[in-house]
């Protein structure tokens, strides 16, 4: 999986690192995401004996193939950031600690960080393994001006439709609107910015006492791959 997003920043003290992690959350927390990590270090090399020495240095930028060294974090809520801070500690004392002896080189300063946001998919443009479920009818296109998507999709569960009975999509509307009140006790606003996967999926499946599970789709080869499960009072 590649990130969807990077973000970059010149870091001086943990208290840099500590407001750009804050920073990211504020951007990325409507959405369900892992959050990896690069440093842009310079190295010191040391050459020859205590009469006769080279010192050279050189440095390296941070990638994402490097980010994969440190284990992503799903990140769901601003408790996750504080753990990721933590680790984040312990990985830079580590490699301020490190000195390679085979090649003499050991990191001397982290002068920035590049944050790596892997984003679970949630919508996109239909793939080839959907043909056959649209060729059932079993998915279905809804009109609707306002951001009720999900709970338009939950009203399939509530009030499914039959070989009998296909519910125009007025009524489907009026379903998710029911929905939404029950779950969140308020009335539906036009102005609602969509559902908050991170902040409202707790709330969701304890309120409709329904699981969710997310998936992804592989094309090499083609199948489905389970990335999340939210589970009833898990």
């Amino acid at each position: 999986m590649k990130p969807i997003k990077q973000y970059y920043s010149n870091i001086a003290s943990q208290a840099d690192l500590d407001k750009h992690l804050d920073s990211v959350y504020d951007k990325e927390k409507s959405n369900v995401f892992k959050l990896a990590v690069d440093f842009a270090v310079l190295i010191e090399r040391v050459d020859g004996n205590n009469e006769d020495q080279t010192i050279k240095f050189k440095y390296l930028l941070p990638v994402d193939a490097s980010s994969e060294r440190r284990a992503p974090l799903e990140i769901r809520s601003r408790d996750n950031i504080n753990v990721y801070k933590q680790y984040l500690r312990t990985v830079i004392g580590s490699m301020q600690e490190r000195t390679n002896t085979d090649t003499h080189e050991k990191i001397v300063s982290i002068f920035s960080i590049m944050l790596f946001v892997f984003r679970y998919p949630l919508v996109g443009a239909a793939i080839p393994s959907l043909k056959q479920h649209i060729k059932r009818r079993e998915i279905y296109y809804v009109e609707c001006k306002v951001n009720l998507c999900f709970w338009t999709a939950n009203s399939f569960i509530t009030m499914p439709n039959s070989k009998d009975k296909r519910w125009q999509d007025c009524s489907r509307i009026a379903e998710a609107k029911r929905i939404f009140s029950r779950v969140n006790g308020m009335e539906f606003r036009d102005s609602y910015q969509g559902f908050d996967f991170v902040g409202d999926i707790d709330n969701f499946i304890n309120k409709e006492q329904v699981n969710v599970h997310m998936y992804t789709y592989e094309s090499d080869p083609p199948h489905y791959e389970l990335t999340q499960n939210y589970l009833v009072n898990d």
